[in-house]
């Protein structure tokens, strides 16, 4: 089976873990096989809480856009649970990079761009068989915190 739109990455007991694009016989309880998407996908890291480096909080929620081109080296290094690998990676960078800034400088860098935080994701990624199409700030907000039982 795999569709036109995905890659077929077969776990064989003799031979390991190897690419296939055309159907090809084999047997459950022996092989596993995972279908990944070969066209452009979106992950949504959600919106995290993080304080930046001169105290202030803030909501921050980023997006990525990539396309997998190395299936089998994706699963043998990020695992099953690839997308929620990648997704805790983003959330990692964008964390890293608002606990080591100032709010005002953050909103003046995530407006221009993020070239800080998409190289070491680039780099990242280009390990595990991603190739990084856009990556996108959607949310940055100051949290207020309101007390009502004073």
């Amino acid at each position: 089976r795999p569709a036109s739109t995905e890659w077929m990455v077969i776990d064989t007991w003799l031979r390991g873990p190897r690419e296939c694009s055309v159907p090809r016989l084999y047997v459950p309880l022996i092989d596993h096989v995972d279908y990944l998407s070969n066209t452009l996908q979106t992950i949504d890291c959600g919106l995290q809480r993080v304080t930046t480096a001169d105290g202030i909080a803030t909501a921050v929620n980023a997006t990525i856009r990539y396309k997998i081109v190395d299936p089998v080296l994706t699963r043998s290094v990020l695992g099953p649970d690839w997308e929620e690998v990648v997704a805790q990676a983003v959330r990692a960078d964008v964390c890293t990079a608002v606990m080591g800034h100032n709010y005002d400088h953050l909103r003046d860098m995530f407006e221009v761009d993020c070239y800080s935080i998409l190289e070491d994701l680039s780099d990242f990624l280009d390990q595990c068989g991603i190739e990084l199409q856009n990556f996108t700030i959607e949310d940055f907000q100051q949290v207020l915190s309101l007390s009502v039982l004073q």
